[in-house]
């Protein structure tokens, strides 16, 4: 059964409430937790843990790192590379690449294609074809002359066997961990430092966050970024007891076309192009960061109606910071 878990999202002076995760007990923390912090993912991570191993942060990492070195796109020998290289047939996966298969396809579905995470190829072509900080300019891209969302209809890019541990993605496509991996490995390395004893976890990857186990007396206290100046605090924040938030936004991951235009990370299914953002940041608490990373998406996209639908069929609520740096909450 849900319980109300308060994650006092401060807005226009008050909290709200939602049934977001089963409530769980307070920590009384007797010694510091451990803390790492590093690069991963193409990204900054922050890891805290309570309990468990001297070393359980570190083992931590260790999920995170081989995670990054198993979905990268951006080297040939990874095995989400060699899984697109094989478009067409089957292809045997890791557990890893499986679940991260699975909830790609997953949120593809129940997105109906708002969320994309098989345009891979795209992405290359749109400039972001190696790690971002080595990007250089590119010639500015046209529109798809058959938006992919069209042309696939209603049909899956992608099939997934669990019990054979195959996947195939079809000819055209090619899977991205972009939009989902760094939100689904801080599920899966929370996850993992609980079934090895850690009581209390937090996992940062990049902004996406999870925590799980025991809450901290207070509940885990979230701050937003300004969404202009990453790093500063907005004055926003969440009070968190469980779950995750991931953050996109159209302010970060930008680059220059040769013709001096910019482009960025969020592409829109439907022309193959950065989107055209109704919002600079977009926030999303729900119960599991692959989800959350994957809302962020839709509320990019959807009008703000059918974005409060989605959001309360997930248990889920979104703060967007607007172009004038307002902000508020839908769902």
């Amino acid at each position: 059964m849900w319980q109300p878990v308060e994650l006092g999202v401060q807005l226009t002076g008050g909290s709200y409430r939602l049934a977001l995760a089963p409530n769980v007990g307070t920590l009384a923390v007797a010694a510091a937790p451990a803390q790492r912090t590093f690069s991963s993912m193409g990204t900054w991570c922050h890891v805290i843990t309570h309990g468990g191993a001297a070393d359980a942060a570190d083992q931590v990492r260790a999920d995170i790192d081989r995670l990054d070195r198993v979905w990268t796109r951006f080297d040939p020998s990874s095995e989400l590379c060699a899984l697109n290289a094989a478009a067409g047939r089957w292809f045997d996966v890791s557990p890893d690449t499986l679940r991260l298969a699975q909830h790609a396809l997953l949120g593809w579905r129940r997105t109906a294609g708002a969320f994309d995470p098989f345009l891979a190829d795209r992405m290359a072509q749109v400039g972001y074809d190696r790690d971002f900080a080595a990007l250089r300019p590119v010639a500015a891209p046209a529109a798809l002359k058959a938006p992919p969302g069209r042309s696939r209809g209603c049909r899956a890019p992608m099939a997934v066997d669990p019990r054979r541990r195959r996947v195939r993605v079809d000819r055209g496509a090619a899977l991205d961990s972009g939009g989902i991996g760094k939100g689904l490995a801080a599920d899966v390395a929370a996850s993992a430092a609980l079934r090895r004893g850690v009581r209390s976890v937090l996992v940062n990857v990049g902004g996406d966050l999870r925590c799980a186990g025991d809450t901290p007396e207070g509940g885990w206290q979230v701050s937003l970024d300004d969404a202009w100046e990453p790093g500063s605090a907005s004055g926003w924040s969440i009070r968190l007891q469980t779950g995750a938030v991931a953050t996109s936004s159209t302010l970060r991951r930008r680059w220059l076309y040769a013709d001096g235009t910019q482009g960025h990370h969020l592409l829109d299914p439907r022309t193959g192009l950065p989107l055209a953002a109704r919002y600079a940041a977009v926030s999303v608490i729900a119960r599991q960061g692959w989800l959350a990373e994957v809302l962020t998406k839709v509320v990019f996209l959807w009008p703000p109606t059918r974005v409060a639908h989605m959001l309360r069929r997930h248990q889920a609520a979104a703060i967007v910071t607007a172009a004038d740096g307002t902000r508020r909450r839908l769902g």
